[in-house]
């Protein structure tokens, strides 16, 4: 946490996303008795050999993730409502919530009720404390968040797509807790932020890989479909072209053996020049290793 001082904004990719960050901080884990039980959003069903863990380390858009279920599934998201609410029912294996680059705290909005925030849910009282901080995490866990105030209604934040606070760009015509019924246990105004000596660079970009956790291999199928239909749409002309191609190709063959000395039945036989005996011919199929060249941060 950094305050005052300005500090460098987020280095983005071609793609106007923030690009990884090397500096990564666990706020939560499974194995601090975090209950993980989060509703997410993106269920990865391909990750190319890279952990659910890892994955999400890569992506500024993944600020938790969790295995859960029998069978593992991988899970990212934002985590809502984890230990605020009733979360997800599945038995959830591991789990971490983490925080991309740094956080500058610009101002203590204890005292400032900010309009237009989204509401995470509440703790039952004598809890403010706790859920309080809570409150702060996911904030400070979100790139998108900017505002979080915990009181009577429980833990706000500012969320892309569920509303937008009043005075993004200050705290101009806010109304002073004073003035509420309900006042306010808690509240920051920040900035989240990645030097540039922390960038992670000859990665994919983050949109590039949530596009891929979104789809995984479906995009592989989708590419074959493509050139199954384009290769349909060509249409006789091209086939036609095709097995003239090949015709002329057989012929050739056939009168080159024909010039050339009978070779003995028994000779044919197909030999490893390294002398390891007959060679088995057959289609090479090469797996794409869609995370290749991703570098895990310990």
């Amino acid at each position: 946490r950094h305050a005052g001082t300005p500090l460098p904004t987020w280095p983005k990719g071609a793609d106007g996303m923030p690009m990884p960050c090397s500096r990564t901080e666990v706020l939560q884990g499974t194995v601090d008795s975090w209950p993980g039980s989060c509703l997410m959003r993106v269920n990865l069903t391909a990750l190319g050999g890279v952990s659910c863990r890892d994955a999400c380390l890569f992506n500024t858009s993944c600020s938790s993730w969790a295995v859960q279920g029998e069978k593992g599934h991988c899970y990212h998201g934002a985590g809502v409502p984890c230990a605020l609410g009733s979360g997800w029912p599945t038995a959830v294996r591991a789990g971490e919530r983490l925080q991309h680059g740094e956080v500058q705290v610009l101002m203590d909005i204890s005292r400032v009720k900010i309009y237009g925030l989204r509401s995470l849910g509440r703790c039952p009282r004598g809890e403010d404390k706790e859920c309080s901080e809570r409150c702060r995490v996911w904030c400070y866990a979100s790139m998108r968040c900017r505002y979080w105030q915990y009181g009577g209604r429980g833990c706000m934040v500012d969320a892309a797509g569920k509303g937008a606070p009043a005075y993004a760009d200050g705290l101009v015509g806010a109304v002073a807790t004073s003035m509420l019924d309900e006042p306010l246990v808690a509240g920051e105004y920040l900035r989240h932020f990645c030097r540039n000596e922390d960038i992670i660079h000859g990665v994919k970009t983050a949109a590039e890989l949530a596009r891929m956790q979104e789809s995984g291999v479906q995009v592989l199928l989708e590419d074959a479909r493509g050139a199954a239909a384009q290769g349909i749409r060509l249409g006789w002309p091209f086939a036609a072209l095709l097995l003239a191609v090949a015709v002329l190709c057989l012929l050739c063959c056939y009168l080159a053996r024909g010039s050339r000395p009978s070779t003995p039945r028994s000779a044919r036989v197909l030999q490893d020049p390294s002398g390891g005996g007959a060679v088995s011919k057959g289609p090479l199929l090469v797996q794409p290793k869609a995370w290749q060249g991703i570098r895990k941060q310990g």
